[in-house]
């Protein structure tokens, strides 16, 4: 169980929805075969719910963000005290991984454009290949200069400073959740030369990733 719930913890991080729901219906399974007590639904949820609230905020400087977070999180805590089924506290669970996933970049979170936002995920997840506007636009079968319009509408940034964006974020969890070697991360993470990703990664942090990882920074 240990196993599955950091993996699911993981998968929200990476903002990774299909592991998300894979993980958490594996979860709520085993939940269900061992635990009949109503009771331990609840605390397990509100136990969750603390975990990914402090994941969602360690990296977060802006203050109304943070605490937009924290109003969400109360939200899911009153939901959680008033639910009186097991079905309620289900889909409440599926909602609370929906949230925390989305919220832990700000450029999705704070989109309210259901396809834009979906369409970030998509990016998100695939930022370490190549991504064009031609490659979204046969995805999800919308012309390049529509997606443009709606993008630039939406998030207020183009296709590449949005992947910049999410590159870097990748490569903070990587540096800061595994041994890969700083190379490897860059390319993992959709960087064609090491050297960019470190000029990129200085320009926007004022650190290098070697300082980053070495002094540990959450502070950036």
């Amino acid at each position: 169980m240990d196993i599955l719930e950091n993996q699911l913890i993981r998968a929200v991080l990476m903002k990774d929805r299909d592991k998300t729901k894979e993980l958490s219906e594996s979860i709520f399974n085993k939940i269900a075969e061992d635990h009949t007590s109503f009771d331990f639904f609840k605390n397990y949820l509100i136990q969750f719910n603390g975990i990914f609230y402090w994941n969602t905020i360690k990296n977060i400087k802006d203050i109304e963000y943070t605490n937009t977070i924290l109003h969400e999180r109360n939200s899911f805590l009153l939901k959680i005290s008033e639910s009186n089924d097991i079905k309620s506290l289900k889909a409440i669970f599926f909602e609370m991984l929906d949230f925390y996933t989305a919220s832990q970049n700000k450029l999705i979170y704070n989109c309210s454009n259901p396809l834009i936002k979906t369409i970030l995920i998509y990016i998100y997840n695939n930022c370490g290949k190549k991504i064009t506007l031609e490659i979204l636009s046969n995805k999800f079968h919308i012309s390049k200069s529509y997606l443009s319009n709606l993008i630039s509408k939406h998030v207020g940034h183009s296709l590449p400073a949005i992947l910049l964006n999410f590159r870097l974020e990748k490569a903070i969890l990587l540096l800061l959740d595994s041994n890969l070697s700083i190379n490897e991360i860059s390319h993992l993470v959709g960087f064609d030369s090491t050297s960019y990703f470190c000029h990129q990664f200085k320009n926007e942090y004022g650190i290098t990733p070697k300082q980053f990882r070495s002094e540990g920074n959450l502070s950036i």
